[in-house]
């Protein structure tokens, strides 16, 4: 993230306008160009773990590209990472809200292996599910003043899915 570089577009462009003569117009100073805040975006180690569990193995073994297994085999899964915000705080005139990301995921499939003597491979119906827990960050503007002003955000995410997999 250290060395990001903003999307943001530059454009400079001067247009010179005189009045009519005759007409009172006061056109005012050129405005001071819009400052663009580098975010200082921090590298980060993001870890993570998951490991699989064949819970259960059912039916007569099968040969599936060389090794020997089950007809039916229920795989379970759990995992965990840890990602830490990239985003300093939001001490000055600009508001990137973040915030550190803890993620708890589970999932759960079935595998059949060799089902029919045509497809020698096997088939794979997996389910997943995810939580995100956003604790709370709160930032404390330099400026009193400031617009914005301090600010504390925190959520949370869930999200799931599935999948269907067959290898010949």
């Amino acid at each position: 993230w250290s060395g990001y570089v903003s999307p943001t577009a530059e454009l400079k462009a001067l247009l010179e306008v005189e009045p009519p003569e005759g007409i009172p117009v006061e056109l005012p100073d050129q405005p001071a160009p819009t400052q663009i805040v580098p975010p200082a975006f921090k590298d980060r180690f993001v870890p993570r773990v998951g490991v699989e569990y064949v819970a259960g193995s059912f039916g007569s073994p099968r040969k599936v590209h060389g090794a020997e297994r089950a007809l039916v085999q229920l795989p379970v899964r759990l995992g965990y990472a840890y990602e830490p915000s990239p985003v300093p705080d939001q001490v000055g005139i600009s508001n990137l809200i973040d915030s550190d990301r803890h993620t708890l995921t589970v999932g759960a499939g079935i595998t059949l292996n060799r089902l029919i003597e045509e497809l020698p491979g096997a088939i794979h119906l997996d389910f997943h599910g995810a939580f995100t827990l956003l604790p709370a960050r709160t930032v404390l503007k330099d400026n009193p003043a400031d617009f914005m002003g301090d600010y504390s955000a925190s959520g949370s995410v869930f999200g799931g899915g599935g999948s269907l997999k067959v290898v010949f």
